[in-house]
Formats: C-alpha cells, sequence, structure tokens
C-alpha cells in the first residue's frame, strides 16, 4: 500500500538483578504490547509481551521504521521512507494521525516515558529528529500537530532525553563526529547550547534510569563511552561488541546490542561492570533495544531475521516471535 492509498484509506548481573522473578510479566491495569516495525510490510505488528501472541497488524504509510512510546496510549512511528511520521493509539490499535512535512524523520524521544507520565507542557511532547533537514522536529502529540523546530545539525539521527525532561543529545550521524545537547525547559522551544566531541564516532545514546550517567555507544569502533550528564566529558570508556551498538536503561541495569554479534549485553549503570558472565545470544540483526519499565522486560527487534526478542531483567530471553520480513524498531505500552 502507497502513502497515497494509505491516506485515502485513513480518511476513510548482582544476584538480585540476576535472580529477578517474573511475577510482572502481565502488570496491574492491563496487559503490556510491544509494538515492533516491519519495515518491508509497511506494518506496525502488535505482540503481547506474556504469551509472544500477535494481536493486531496496523497498515502505515511505507518505510516505518523507528517507533517509541509518548503518551500512555501513543506510539510514533517514523516512516523515513515517505517523509512522515505516524501516531498510532495503542488502545484500539489503529492510525490517529499522519504528520507531513517531514524530509527523513528519524528517532524519537519523549520526556515522562520512565515511571510517569509529566504534567504540565512536557506531558504531550514528542522529538523527533529530521536527518534530511538537520532538525529536532518539536511535536505536540496530543494534538497531533508540528509546533517548532530547531536546527541542530547534519545527519541527526538517534537522541535521548534525561528522566528530567530537560536536557536532549542528539547524535548527528551514524557515526557522528559530534553530539548537539539541547535544553529542553522550555519544552516546546528546545535550544541548542553546546556541541560535545564523541570519545569515537557517536551512533546510539542513551541516559541511566536515574540520570547519573549517559552512554554513548559507537558507530566505529567495539567501545561505548560513559560520560558526565552535565558536563559532557567521558568518565570511562568500556568494551563492547562490533559496532553499531544500542542501549536501552532499566533500573540498576543498561542493555547493550550488538547485531552484528547477535548479543545482548547487561551492565551496572554507572560503573559499566558487566552483570552476566558473557552477554546473551539473540538473533543477528537484533540492533534497536528498548526497555519496558512497567514490568521489567527488554525487547530487541532483528532487521535481518524480523523476530522479536522479548528478555527479562536478567537478560534472558523468554519470547522469540517472527514480526515480518524485517523488524527496524520496538516500543512497549500497557493497554486495558
Amino acid at each position: 500500500m502507497r502513502r497515497r492509498e494509505f491516506l485515502g484509506a485513513l480518511a476513510a548481573a548482582p544476584a538480585s538483578l540476576l535472580a529477578l522473578d517474573d511475577a510482572g510479566a502481565r502488570p496491574a491495569g492491563g496487559r503490556a504490547l510491544a509494538f515492533v516495525t516491519a519495515d518491508l510490510e509497511s506494518r506496525v505488528v502488535a505482540v503481547d509481551m506474556a504469551t509472544g501472541e500477535i494481536v493486531a497488524r496496523i497498515a502505515t504509510p511505507p518505510g516505518p521504521r523507528s517507533i517509541e512510546t509518548v503518551m500512555p496510549r501513543t506510539a510514533v512511528v517514523a516512516c523515513t521512507e515517505g517523509g512522515s511520521v505516524v501516531l498510532v493509539d495503542s488502545s484500539n490499535r489503529r492510525v490517529r494521525r499522519v504528520l507531513d512535512d517531514f524530509s527523513k524523520p528519524r528517532y524519537t524521544a519523549a520526556a515522562g516515558f520512565r515511571d510517569h507520565v509529566p504534567a504540565g507542557p512536557a506531558a504531550t511532547i514528542a522529538y523527533v529528529t529530521d536527518s534530511g533537514r538537520g532538525e529536532l522536529v518539536v511535536v505536540d502529540v496530543g494534538a497531533g500537530r508540528i509546533v517548532h523546530r530547531v536546527e541542530v545539525g547534519e545527519g541527526a539521527r538517534h537522541l535521548a532525553i534525561d528522566p528530567s525532561g530537560t536536557r536532549i543529545w542528539v547524535a548527528l550521524g551514524t557515526k557522528a563526529p559530534a553530539i548537539a545537547v539541547l535544553d529542553a525547559s522550555d519544552p516546546r522551544r528546545p535550544r541548542v547550547r553546546r556541541r560535545i566531541e564523541p570519545v569515537d564516532l557517536a551512533h546510539d545514546i542513551g541516559f541511566s534510569h536515574d540520570g547519573a550517567t549517559v552512554w554513548v555507544t559507537s558507530g566505529s569502533e567495539r567501545q561505548i563511552a560513559l560520560h558526565d550528564p552535565r558536563t559532557g566529558r567521558p568518565v570511562r570508556t568500556l568494551a563492547a561488541g562490533s559496532a553499531p551498538q544500542h542501549v536501552a536503561a532499566l533500573p540498576g541495569a543498561m542493555y547493550v546490542t550488538s547485531g552484528d554479534d547477535g548479543t545482548l549485553a547487561v551492565h551496572a549503570p554507572d560503573s559499566g561492570r558487566s552483570l552476566r558472565r558473557r552477554p546473551v545470544q539473540v538473533p543477528v540483526g537484533s540492533f534497536n533495544v528498548a526497555a519496558a519499565f512497567d514490568h521489567r522486560r527488554v525487547v530487541s527487534p532483528s532487521l535481518s531475521g524480523g523476530t522479536l526478542v522479548i528478555a527479562n531483567r536478567s537478560g534472558r530471553v523468554m519470547q522469540q516471535v517472527q514480526i515480518g520480513r524485517a523488524a527496524h524498531d520496538a516500543c512497549v505500552q500497557v493497554v486495558p
């Protein structure tokens, strides 16, 4: 289904970590669903996290790449190929709005995606990188419209927002020579404050759950740098799998994937020490990784194998689900 047809239809480990049990697999107040982009089928696939059952396939414009939880019942999908951003209602598993006027939308970040929904102006705001225009685009998800754009630099791609929602780091490329740091004290009008030169050519970025460290993965080397979020300076480097690596956070743990190696590693967020004797084997091509804070799960889709791996907090694989020919990114939402 091409984009015009779609729019027409729409108009129509420590022991305490590794011994953690799985009692929280179905959180109180609803069930957790992983929403996964199936790039080649132009679909978002919803998977029950507890059972591995596919519960919905949601048609999107061509080329859905990244997906991120923003509001409690909304996921933001970047369709890079067609230059559009899609807002998906996770409760009824339908597309709510398609936003145009992007060149190459890449990745999304939002405040309050961890343990609570923020109050005030930040509650409905999402930040989307547009690598084609070198911009960070501010989207009011509640209203379903673009409210601001700020130039950050050519190749804007992976990004992360700190737990307070007031600081955003944007990697300027897949092998980024610089990271733009923005002040989001005014959520609707973030401002670039400075640029940071990474230890290696940067790829992905992730704040630890408590915001004490920023993890910057490499697009070229087998290592990761931990940065001080206040000064931006690197405080230590860690050995890692083949580049590029991707990173996600839960309380007390950071999860690092190497898609080329097919591994998932678990680290302490501040020291970086390994919490497992060796990384967990996952399907090759499992690049992106996302954390489900409501019930302590980690999900990683495989771009080359089209699978979704669901792992518990210790990194042990609980489910492996076939999504399609390719699966690029995933996020998790708890629905009624």
